[in-house]
C-alpha cells in the first residue's frame, strides 16, 4: 500500500524553532546602510493595519532589521533568519534600551515575512544558503551591484565587460551594463546609444543620463521644466544629472525627494548636496539649515565633519566651520584632513602660536600638497620666507593647478626681490581665477599710472579702509602691507582679524567687498550670460544681452559677450558688427580679439592681423587671453606650422580645457609628420570631447569606429572644427550636428568621474529592485 508523501515545505519558507530564545542577548552590529523600500512592502502595512508611508531594512548578520512609519507611528522589527528558525521580534522603539518583544504571526504574514527576509538577505549577499531561489534576471542585478559597489570604492572592476551576460528581457541590467562601461572609459559600447531610440522600459534615469551625454540642450530643458522625479536613490541619480547639465533648481527638487526617503548617514550625505545646490542658487539660508541637519544626522563621521565645513568655508560662514571643528577634534580620534581644515583656519586668524604642534603631528604622516601649503603659511606668517617658498614650490609641483599656493608663491617671491619669478606664478594663478588677491598682487608689479584695473584697485583700497598714496609712491610695498591684514588667507573672498566674540569666535570676520565697479559689474553679468546658453534658448540669451546693453550704456561688455555668441552660432558678419559696437563704446581687448576671430573665420586675414595689431597698441599681453587661440589657428590656416605650435601650445598651457585649441595643436603636429604627439592629443580629445568626436566622425562621411583611426584623424578633426564654428571656449563647447541642432560638448572625463561617484546610489537602487521595490 503506497503512503502518500509528505508535502514539501515552500524552499522560501523555514520551519518556525520551538527552543526558547534568550531575549536578553543583544542584537548584532549593522553590517550596512538602511536601505529605503520604495515602495513598502505590502506586508509591512498587514502588520500594522495602517498606510506605511516610508520603511527601511537593514542588514545586522543573519538579522535583518525593519524600520517603518506611518503618519501616526514608528514600528520596527527584528527578523533573525537562523537556521532552521525564523524569529521576529517588535523592538520597542520609545524604550531607551529597546526590549525585544517576540511576535506571534498568522501563516500567511509569516510566510511572506519570511521571503522577504530571505530575499534581503541573498540581496545584500548574506543569504546564499538561506533556501531562496532567485531568477535569472536577479542573479545578474546583484552582480552588477557587486561590481557597482567595487568602482564606488575606488577599486578596479576586473570582470569582463560582457559579464554578467546581457539579459534581453532587462531593461534595467542592460542599462547598468552600459553605466559600467561609462565609469570604465569604454566610449566604443556608451557612444552607439546615441543613435538609437531607447526602449521605453529602460529606467528614466538612464534616459536621462544618455540625454546628458548627447548634449541636446532642449532635450534636457524639457525634462527640467517638468520634474517628475522617481521616489529613493533614482532620484538622486536624476538630480545629479540635471545639476551637471546646469539645471540647479531642477536639481534641488529632485535631490529634496531623495532626502524625505532617507534615513542616517545616506540622508546626512544628501543634505550636503541640497546645502551646495542651495550655495550655488544663492539660498544661503537653505545650504546653512541643511549644512546643520548634515551633522546632526551624523555627528561622529569625520568625513562628513570635513565635507560640511569645506562648505560652510566656501561661502563664508567661518564661525559655524570653526566651531563644528572644534567639536569634532574633541569628540572624535584624529582625522589627518580635519586636522588640516583647523590648522588652516586658525593661520587665517594669525593664531600661529597653536599650529606647531598640529604641523609636527601632522608631519608623522605622507605629507600632500595641501599639507606643504599650509606649511608654506605658517613659515611666511612668522617670516621665514625662504623656507616658506620651498613649501608652496613643493604644493605646486604636487598640485599645479591650486590657486592659492600659486597665489602664496607670487607673493612671498615678491617679498624675496624676486619679481620675474612672481610676475610668472602671479599670472598662472590669475588665470584660474581672478579674486582680489590677484587684483593686489598683479597691481605691485605695474605702474600706478598704467595699470588698466586702476579703477578696481582703487575701490577695493576703500572699501578695506586703505589710501591710495603709499601704492603710488611704492606698489610694492604698499600691496605687501595690505595682504598681510588677511592672515593666512589668500582664497576667493577676504579675511581680516577681529575682536573675539560670541558670535566671532575665531576672530576672523568675511571682508565684503561690494563691486561698484559698473565696468565689472556688466563683464561679470554678460560673462554669465553667455553661459546660460547651456540651458536657455538662444534667442533668449540674445535678449538678455538687450537689457544689459540698455542697463549699461557705458560698458562694451554686453556687445562683447553677444558678439562671442555671435561666433558660436557661425554668424561672423553680425560677430564683426557687435564687436564694432563695443569698441565705439570703450576700448576693449575682447573687441579687438573678437573682431580678428571673426575675420579669420571669414579667411580676411590682413584684416584679422590689423585687429590685432591695434589691440597690441592699447593692451599688454595677459596669460591665459583667448588671443593664441585664434592668432595659432590662423597661422596653421596659412601654413606657418611652428608659429602655430608654439601659439597654441601656450594657449592650452594655461587653459587645458580649449577643445578647439587642442584640435588645431593636433592638425599641425599631423601636417609637420609627428604622428606621435598628433596621437597622444588625440586620445586626450578622445577623453575629453569624445561625443563630440563621434558626431564629426560620422559628419565626415567616415565610417564610425572607436577609437578613431590615425588616418582618419585629420577628416575628423577638421570637420569638429567646423561643427564647432567659432566656439574655441575653454568652459562651454557648442557645436552643431549634421542635422542643425545645437549640442554641448560635455568633458568625457567629468562623465565618467560623475558615473564613478553616483555609483553607490546606482547599487542601492538596484538593491531596492531586488528585494521588492521599483
Amino acid at each position: 500500500m503506497n503512503r502518500p508523501q509528505a508535502r514539501k515545505k515552500p524552499a522560501s519558507i523555514i520551519a518556525v524553532s520551538m527552543k526558547p530564545i534568550d531575549l536578553t542577548k543583544p542584537s548584532p552590529p549593522p553590517t550596512g546602510e538602511p536601505i529605503p523600500l520604495i515602495p513598502p512592502p505590502p506586508i509591512l502595512s498587514a502588520l500594522t493595519d495602517t498606510t506605511i508611508s516610508r520603511a527601511f531594512a537593514q542588514q545586522r548578520g543573519r538579522t535583518v532589521l525593519i524600520r517603518a512609519e506611518s503618519d501616526s507611528r514608528t514600528w520596527m522589527w527584528e527578523c533573525v533568519a537562523a537556521a532552521p528558525a525564523f524569529r521576529c521580534f517588535l523592538l520597542d522603539t520609545p524604550s531607551t534600551r529597546r526590549r525585544r518583544i517576540p511576535v506571534t504571526l498568522t501563516p500567511h504574514h509569516h510566510a511572506a515575512l519570511v521571503t522577504f527576509t530571505l530575499r534581503f538577505l541573498w540581496a545584500m549577499g548574506a543569504g546564499e544558503d538561506s533556501g531562496y531561489k532567485p531568477t535569472p534576471q536577479e542573479i545578474h542585478l546583484r552582480e552588477l551591484v557587486r561590481r557597482l559597489i567595487t568602482i564606488a570604492r575606488g577599486e578596479t572592476d576586473s570582470a569582463p565587460a560582457d559579464f554578467p551576460p546581457h539579459h534581453e528581457n532587462d531593461p534595467w541590467g542592460a542599462a547598468v551594463l552600459r553605466w559600467i562601461d561609462l565609469t570604465s572609459g569604454r566610449w566604443d559600447d556608451v557612444l552607439p546609444l546615441l543613435d538609437r531610440p531607447l526602449s521605453t522600459h529602460t529606467p528614466s534615469w538612464f534616459r536621462m543620463l544618455v540625454t546628458l551625454i548627447g548634449g541636446d540642450v532642449s532635450a534636457l530643458r524639457e525634462v527640467a521644466a517638468d520634474p517628475c522625479p522617481q521616489r529613493g536613490e533614482a532620484a538622486l541619480l536624476e538630480g545629479a544629472f540635471l545639476y551637471a547639465g546646469g539645471f540647479a533648481e531642477a536639481a534641488l527638487w529632485y535631490y529634496e525627494t531623495a532626502s524625505r526617503n532617507s534615513i542616517g548617514k545616506r540622508q546626512a550625505n544628501i543634505c550636503l548636496e541640497i546645502a551646495r545646490l542651495a550655495v550655488h542658487i544663492g539660498n544661503l539660508e537653505k545650504a546653512n539649515v541643511y549644512l546643520h541637519r548634515a551633522i546632526t544626522l551624523c555627528p561622529n563621521d569625520d568625513e562628513l565633519l570635513m565635507r560640511v565645513c569645506e562648505e560652510w568655508i566656501r561661502f563664508g560662514n567661518l564661525d559655524a566651520a570653526y566651531q563644528t571643528l572644534v567639536a569634532g577634534n574633541v569628540r572624535l580620534p584624529w582625522s589627518r584632513q580635519v586636522a588640516l581644515l583647523y590648522t588652516e583656519l586658525l593661520l587665517w586668524a594669525q593664531r600661529t602660536d597653536e599650529v606647531p604642534s598640529l604641523l609636527e603631528k601632522l608631519r608623522t604622516e605622507p605629507a600632500d600638497a595641501r599639507f606643504h601649503r599650509v606649511h608654506g603659511i605658517w613659515l611666511a606668517l612668522t617670516g621665514a620666507y625662504t623656507e616658506a617658498r620651498t613649501a608652496f614650490a613643493t604644493a605646486v609641483e604636487m598640485a599645479p593647478f591650486d590657486m592659492e599656493s600659486l597665489a602664496w608663491l607670487g607673493e612671498i617671491q615678491l617679498r624675496l626681490g624676486q619679481l620675474q619669478d612672481a610676475e610668472r606664478s602671479i599670472a598662472t594663478s590669475r588665470a584660474l581665477a581672478q579674486t582680489p588677491v590677484h587684483t593686489l598682487l598683479t597691481s605691485a608689479l605695474r605702474d600706478p599710472n598704467t595699470f588698466p584695473k586702476r579703477w578696481e584697485l582703487i575701490h577695493l583700497l576703500n572699501a578695506l579702509g586703505q589710501p591710495l598714496d603709499p601704492w603710488l609712491r611704492d606698489p610694492v610695498s604698499a600691496v605687501l602691507a595690505v595682504l598681510s591684514r588677511f592672515g593666512g588667507n589668500r582664497g576667493p573672498w577676504l579675511t581680516q582679524q577681529c575682536v573675539p566674540t560670541s558670535t566671532h569666535k575665531l576672530g576672523i570676520i568675511k571682508v565684503d567687498v561690494p563691486t561698484t565697479d559698473r565696468l565689472q559689474l556688466s563683464r561679470n553679468e554678460s560673462a554669465q550670460t553667455l553661459r546660460l546658453i547651456t540651458t536657455l534658448p538662444i534667442e533668449e540669451v540674445a535678449n538678455r544681452f538687450d537689457d544689459l546693453a540698455n542697463e549699461y550704456p557705458e560698458s562694451p561688455h554686453p556687445f562683447c559677450y553677444r558678439g562671442e555668441l555671435a561666433l558660436w552660432m557661425g554668424d561672423y558678419e553680425g560677430a564683426i558688427v557687435q564687436f564694432e559696437f563695443a569698441l565705439k563704446r570703450t576700448e576693449a581687448r575682447w573687441g579687438y580679439v573678437g573682431k580678428a576671430a571673426a575675420y579669420i573665420l571669414l579667411g580676411r586675414f590682413e584684416r584679422a592681423q590689423t585687429s590685432l595689431e591695434q589691440c597690441s597698441r592699447v593692451f599688454t599681453p595677459v596669460v591665459g587671453a583667448t588671443t593664441p587661440v585664434y592668432v595659432g589657428e590662423m597661422l596653421r590656416i596659412l601654413g606657418n606650422d611652428p608659429g602655430a605650435i608654439c601659439e597654441l601650445t601656450e594657449a592650452v598651457r594655461t587653459k587645458p580645457g580649449r577643445i578647439g585649441a587642442w584640435m588645431n595643436l593636433a592638425l599641425c603636429h599631423i601636417r609637420m609628420g609627428d604622428l606621435d604627439r598628433a596621437q597622444s592629443i588625440l586620445v586626450h580629445l578622445q577623453h575629453h570631447a569624445p561625443v563630440l568626436l563621434y558626431n564629426a566622425q560620422r559628419s565626415a562621411g567616415e565610417l564610425p569606429c572607436w577609437p578613431i583611426e590615425k588616418k582618419s584623424a585629420s577628416n575628423v578633426l577638421e570637420e569638429a572644427l567646423k561643427m564647432m564654428r567659432g566656439n574655441r571656449s575653454s568652459h562651454t563647447i557648442t557645436y552643431f550636428d549634421r542635422s542643425g541642432t545645437l549640442k554641448i560638448s560635455r568633458d568625457g572625463e567629468q562623465i565618467q568621474r560623475l558615473a564613478k561617484t553616483q555609483a553607490v546610489f546606482l547599487a542601492s537602487a538596484i538593491r531596492g529592485r531586488l528585494i521588492g521595490g521599483d
